[in-house]
């Protein structure tokens, strides 16, 4: 089986040639390159299984470099880096699709972790009421996305290519019933929830049993999907 390969797109050399080596030790073939520019004529030439590129960068940043990829192919997973705690520029990325972000300095490990996830093509699993509507609007944001309509099969319905699944909290007993059995699994699943008439208790219960978000409806779709791509690049950490 041939290996995958990973486009490494970073202005700082020693950035980029240090995870570019690391990840081909890892059995992945990297191709780097420089600027957004130079990454977006790469990626036009050949298929690449992920993209990992930094957001600050002369000629064409990061972020306008993903939206020229996500035309050519909008399949392919693309992790944003950063060394800013708050960066305008990440946020359009994550609200247009991007599959995570990590913030420099970073381990190395979870980079490794979040490649290995990303090569794999995951998927977010959304359970509850409006649950096909809402995965619909998810994979035209470029997400691989299903829906499972009860809540009561929510973990029946978390495959292995299941890592985030969106539950809805107003469903109350049933959501946290959902909530435990995809806990009870042994792969580890993400979980964000969404809510508009979800009584405080049950938020905190979702919260505090291990429940990565909770949005309260109407929430703009970009938010949902940037919870997505921070759940995963948190989820990498561990």
């Amino acid at each position: 089986m041939s290996s995958k390969s990973i486009l490494v797109v970073d202005d700082e050399e020693g950035v980029r040639a240090s995870l570019a080596a690391n990840l081909e030790l890892e059995g992945y073939e990297a191709v780097e390159a420089s600027d957004g520019v130079e990454a977006v004529a790469a990626f036009r030439r050949r298929p690449f299984d992920l993209v990992i590129t930094d957001v600050r960068m002369p000629k064409m940043n990061g972020v306008e470099a993903f939206r020229e990829m996500k035309r050519v192919r909008p399949e392919v997973p693309v992790v944003m880096m950063t060394a800013f705690a708050t960066e305008g520029l990440l946020e359009d990325a994550l609200v247009e699709g991007a599959f995570a972000v990590v913030y420099k300095p970073f381990p190395m490990r979870q980079i490794f972790r979040l490649v290995a996830e990303g090569v794999r093509r995951p998927a977010v699993l959304v359970a509850g009421a409006g649950a096909a509507e809402l995965a619909a609007a998810l994979s035209a944001r470029g997400l691989r996305a299903r829906a499972a309509g009860d809540l009561a099969g929510a973990a029946e319905a978390a495959g292995d290519d299941v890592d985030v699944c969106v539950l809805d909290l107003d469903a109350g007993a049933g959501a946290l019933a959902a909530q435990a059995a995809l806990g009870r699994r042994g792969r580890p699943v993400s979980l964000i929830a969404v809510a508009s008439e979800a009584p405080p208790e049950s938020i905190h219960r979702f919260m505090s049993g291990g429940g990565y978000a909770c949005l309260r409806r109407p929430h703009p779709l970009g938010e949902l999907v940037r919870a997505v791509a921070r759940a995963r690049g948190d989820a990498a950490k561990s």
